[in-house]
């Protein structure tokens, strides 16, 4: 899926929804720059901290997430409307929206777009492939 859902009869769980997913991909973002670099910085731009990622790192996250996307029936009509879903487009639209999210009575917060669900999957299989004893026998994700 790419983007979060929406709720028309409890409009206020959209922004629940999408400030815990986009803090979830500022999580693992920085798990991963811990992980590769020992360090992250305290800071929320998604990409900021996705640009920080070892080279190799990003190119296999775009590599991935872009053939996700491609292979979705259900984002012809975005694309149709001019949408761009590559991760960089993404990344760049996206940079600033955990605080865009988080404070929804904001004018900035009208019309924000979530369309990093995909980069969540891709960066938390990365983490468990490079660490598959993270996985325990109960995990509910499941890793490719």
């Amino acid at each position: 899926m790419l983007m979060v859902s929406q709720s028309e009869d409890k409009p206020y769980l959209n922004f629940a929804v999408s400030v815990n997913a986009a803090l979830a991909t500022e999580l693992y973002l920085k798990c991963l720059l811990l992980i590769e670099c020992g360090q992250f910085p305290k800071r929320h731009n998604l990409k900021l901290l996705f640009g920080q990622l070892k080279r190799s790192t990003r190119q296999a996250l775009k590599k991935e997430h872009d053939e996700i996307v491609r292979r979705d029936k259900k984002v012809e009509t975005l694309v149709k409307r001019g949408m761009k879903l590559d991760l960089d487009s993404l990344l760049e639209k996206g940079q600033d929206i955990f605080e865009q999210f988080r404070y929804p009575y904001e004018p900035t917060a009208k019309g924000v777009f979530f369309g990093l669900t995909v980069l969540i999957a891709c960066t938390r299989r990365y983490i468990l492939k490079s660490n598959p004893e993270w996985i325990d026998d109960e995990s509910t994700f499941q890793a490719r």
